[in-house]
């Protein structure tokens, strides 16, 4: 790939939209840019930054080359990761998932950065020492947009299109699932699309193992998970009760939302969307209106079954446009009771589906070991004891790009995808070393980590697979072309 960049370089001085002033080059007509970082360049880092295609409230991410493979790669500035300890636990908390989560419909982390130069001295220090670097660059694969993009757009979603992607979705869940971790943040922006409709989910900072010790901790598994439209009822009356039911939920508006090309609760504030759930799905269950921990949220529970004892505008009337086998299993999905929530199985397995459903094609794991995690609910973990956990798993994906780096060089060069494949975790000398560092690193917040290795099953990608429509057993085409 050096040849599509081996051209003369201009460079200028820009400011950025933030003020933030940035380096800027021409590169074949094309803007590439570094972004202000303090010293820290991520093309010494050997990525060349090519432009921001997005930010969000944890920071900005960019599309970039490898230098190294030529690959393109979407690289995250995650602003303030190692800041302050809940967003310490956020960062090495989805560091070490992506680190055991391997699949084909989850995003993969290629690596992660750091300024090693940086001064460590405390965030929360009022002396005029240096304030240290707190940014964490991730490099993932980088994928062309999201779903809620493509909702919003003016390209046509046909029923082929809305089965694949939701296949995809409770796909990816079901592997989430067996490992025995609930994602808590599924929403059509942390669904990541490309262009013959391949998806990923990403986005782990909000998820949680499955364990009683969090789950019957109400601090550990705070009320405000997940964004608010996509929040079931048990997160949004603070039952406590969370499961992974909280994904099956967020399944239901995502499915919801791509065949009505908008939410389907948009709730202003938490009282606002109970109500708006009201009027779609009649009155709460008699077993939901006592058991949130806020007296207020039950009187309100209590009212709105009284004033909605029946749907106003049910999910057959508001769906009355789609096929009904979508309808069905919608009403599995959005259930007020998420004991009466289908399961990531049981909507796998549902004639909507049935065209893609492929049960031997639908890989899981073992549950993640809870030792492995129990950072989560240690209560006076430190940033600097943080920073020394997140500095393993950076070692640990240094180590695996190193790598990964050697059998991409011995790949055939007749081989166009050789560059392409991901990196193979193997048990090398190198690995063992790394392994040991990580289990000396963590000793300090007396934390075991196992670093289970990922499974090296691998599965034929849904974009060589003919994906057939039940009716007119056509192929189902990518995005931007016509059914």
């Amino acid at each position: 790939m050096s040849d599509v960049y081996d051209t003369q370089i201009k460079m200028e001085e820009e400011e950025c939209k933030d003020g933030e002033s940035q380096r800027v080059e021409k590169v074949n007509d094309k803007t590439v840019y570094e972004p202000k970082t303090d010293g820290f360049s991520m093309e010494k880092q050997g990525y060349l930054i090519l432009d921001r295609i997005g930010e969000g409230a944890y920071g900005v991410v960019y599309s970039a080359q490898d230098k190294q493979t030529g690959k393109l790669v979407a690289v995250k500035k995650i602003e303030g990761a190692l800041s302050r300890p809940n967003a310490c636990k956020r960062t090495y908390r989805e560091l070490k998932l992506l680190n055991v989560l391997k699949h084909e419909n989850l995003i993969s982390l290629r690596n992660v950065l750091w300024d090693q130069n940086t001064p460590t001295t405390q965030i929360e220090s009022k002396s005029n020492q240096e304030k240290p670097n707190t940014d964490i660059y991730a490099v993932f694969d980088l994928m062309e947009t999201d779903l809620t993009t493509i909702i919003k757009s003016p390209q046509r979603l046909s029923n082929e299109h809305c089965q694949f992607f939701i296949y995809q979705v409770l796909r990816g869940l079901k592997y989430i699932h067996s490992a025995n971790v609930i994602h808590r943040d599924l929403k059509p922006r942390n669904l990541l699309v490309n262009s013959n409709c391949d998806l990923k989910i990403c986005d782990f900072g909000l998820a949680r193992l499955d364990i009683p010790q969090l789950a019957n901790e109400g601090k550990a598994m705070t009320d405000y998970v997940a964004t608010r439209w996509y929040r079931p009822p048990e997160v949004v009356i603070a039952s406590g009760a969370y499961t992974k039911a909280i994904d099956m939920w967020a399944v239901g508006c995502i499915l919801g939302e791509l065949l009505l090309r908008k939410p389907i609760f948009p709730g202003a504030d938490q009282y606002d969307l109970l109500k708006r759930i009201c009027v779609v799905l009649g009155a709460p269950p008699q077993q939901m209106l006592n058991v949130s921990h806020n007296e207020k949220i039950n009187r309100y529970l209590k009212a709105l079954a009284a004033q909605y004892p029946r749907p106003i505008y049910s999910i057959d009337n508001v769906f009355s446009h789609c096929e009904p086998k979508a309808i069905d299993l919608l009403k599995k999905l959005l259930v007020f009771d998420p004991k009466e929530r289908y399961t990531v199985q049981q909507a796998l397995a549902h004639p909507y589906l049935a065209s893609l459903y492929c049960p031997q094609d639908e890989p899981t794991r073992s549950p993640i070991n809870d030792p492995d995690f129990s950072f989560e609910y240690r209560k006076n973990t430190t940033v600097d004891q943080f920073k020394v956990l997140v500095q393993a798993q950076i070692n640990l994906y240094s180590g695996m790009n190193r790598q990964t780096a050697q059998q991409t060089t011995k790949a055939p060069k007749d081989n166009p995808n050789s560059s392409l494949q991901s990196p193979i975790y193997e048990e090398s000398e190198e690995a063992k070393a790394l392994d040991e560092t990580t289990k000396r690193l963590e000793e300090v917040v007396q934390i075991s980590n196992n670093n289970q290795k990922a499974p090296t099953k691998e599965w034929k990608s849904p974009t060589s697979k003919e994906w057939r429509s039940p009716k007119n057993s056509s192929t189902v085409r990518g995005l931007g072309q016509s059914m």
